[in-house]
């Protein structure tokens, strides 16, 4: 029989349901703030959530959270804009529900040439 305190069992780390009422501080830190992983789990730790690297990358894996933009989906996004300025259109992109900074597009264009 395991141990629970604080949500977290004593063999195999957070419960499901500690890892949900988590979910939008890590979502938060990690890639809305662009914290590193490190950082999160440390900041978290205070908090009295424990969780091996490994763990955070499983979840947040399985949640579809990702930090960075692949360079097809920047050239892919760049060009979206780019049609719809030339017709005068606002554009708001969003990958895995989440409002992708053309800025990065950008900055991501200019350092792959």
């Amino acid at each position: 029989m395991q141990q629970q305190l604080f949500g977290i069992t004593q063999r195999s780390g957070p419960t499901k349901d500690s890892w949900e009422f988590h979910r939008p501080q890590i979502t938060r830190l990690y890639r809305d703030e662009h914290l590193k992983l490190k950082e999160v789990m440390a900041i978290m730790k205070q908090e009295g959530f424990i969780a091996t690297e490994r763990m955070y990358k499983d979840r947040m894996k399985k949640w579809g959270v990702v930090k960075y933009i692949k360079e097809h989906e920047a050239i892919a996004i760049l060009r979206i804009k780019s049609e719809r300025d030339a017709v005068g259109k606002d554009t708001l992109i969003k990958k895995h529900n989440h409002t992708v900074e053309i800025e990065r597009c950008v900055r991501h264009a200019r350092r792959k040439g």
